[in-house]
């Protein structure tokens, strides 16, 4: 039931959480990344960019977007399109300053992974975020794509024998850029 930007504000009050629990959670502050999958990914990505709903979210090292739903739209060839409507609302002349990607800033830190065979327009919508970093960076940021992965396996495969993902996200967190 929860509408823009109600995602956002969720993960701001998620990291603010451990940000005030981090001694009993033995992390370091500091050091939090946000990580996000699909529309997850939207949320992450606009509260690391300080999108509206982001106000309370603590300063955090890095973001990850996987498969990422960062630009909100209701074309007819997006197969979610009802679903952005009920988050975002029908007026689509609104879409572009409630996207992620409008946010987007090349000092935060960002790595993004895409499947081969991602949900439609996802993977377009994450290079376009790539390709709006790299511009304000000078140089590409972080982007793996997966081959022989979808929209599900993608993210379903971290923490099996294919680590490929983790491993790229695992040295991204340890050297951030």
């Amino acid at each position: 039931a929860a509408t823009y930007p109600g995602g956002t504000a969720d993960v701001a009050l998620a990291a603010q959480w451990a940000v005030n629990h981090a001694q009993e959670l033995g992390i370091d502050p500091k050091r939090l990344f946000l990580f996000g999958h699909s529309a997850g990914a939207a949320h992450a990505a606009a509260c690391a960019y300080g999108a509206p709903g982001s106000e309370l979210a603590p300063p955090v090292a890095g973001l990850i977007v996987v498969s990422g739903r960062v630009r909100a739209d209701n074309r007819p060839d997006n197969p979610n399109a009802r679903k952005v409507e009920a988050y975002y609302g029908t007026d689509a002349s609104q879409y572009e300053t409630a996207s992620a990607l409008h946010w987007a800033k090349a000092s935060m830190p960002t790595f993004i992974a895409i499947a081969e065979f991602e949900n439609p327009l996802l993977d377009i919508y994450c290079l376009e975020l790539a390709h709006k970093l790299a511009t304000q960076l000078g140089r590409a940021p972080r982007i793996v794509q997966r081959p022989g992965h979808n929209h599900t396996s993608i993210i379903a495969h971290l923490n099996t024998a294919d680590d490929v993902l983790g491993s790229a996200i695992r040295a991204f967190i340890t050297h951030p850029r």
